[in-house]
C-alpha cells in the first residue's frame, strides 16, 4: 500500500534566510514530510530545535530529505535555516 497524498499540504513559497524560521508546526500526527532544495545553496534543517548553519540536516541545492513513518520521523516543529542573506525556496509536503 502506497502513501496517499490526498491529505498532503503543500507550501512552495517558504524561503530559507540566513536567520532559522520555522517550516512545519509539532504535528503529533506528522506520518511524512518532504523538503526539497529549490534554491542554489545549502540549506539545514533543525529537527525539533532551531536550524544552525553546519548542524543539523543539510539539503544540497536540488536535493529532497524525507521523514517517513518506516524509518526517521520527526513530530516536533521543524526549522530551516540558510547560508547566507539570500533567499532559497524550500518545498515542503506533510502528511
Amino acid at each position: 500500500m502506497g502513501l496517499s497524498f490526498s491529505k498532503v499540504s503543500t507550501n512552495d513559497g517558504i524561503n530559507a534566510i540566513a536567520t532559522t524560521a520555522k517550516l512545519l508546526d509539532a504535528n503529533p500526527n506528522r506520518y511524512y514530510a518532504s523538503f526539497q532544495n529549490d534554491g542554489s545553496k545549502k540549506v539545514y534543517l533543525g529537527l525539533g530545535v532551531a536550524a544552525e548553519v553546519e548542524k543539523g540536516v543539510v539539503i544540497q541545492p536540488g536535493a529532497i530529505y524525507e521523514l517517513s513513518g518506516d524509518g526517521v520521523m520527526c513530530t516536533g516543529q521543524i526549522n530551516v535555516i540558510g547560508t547566507d542573506a539570500g533567499p532559497q525556496v524550500i518545498l515542503v509536503q506533510e502528511v
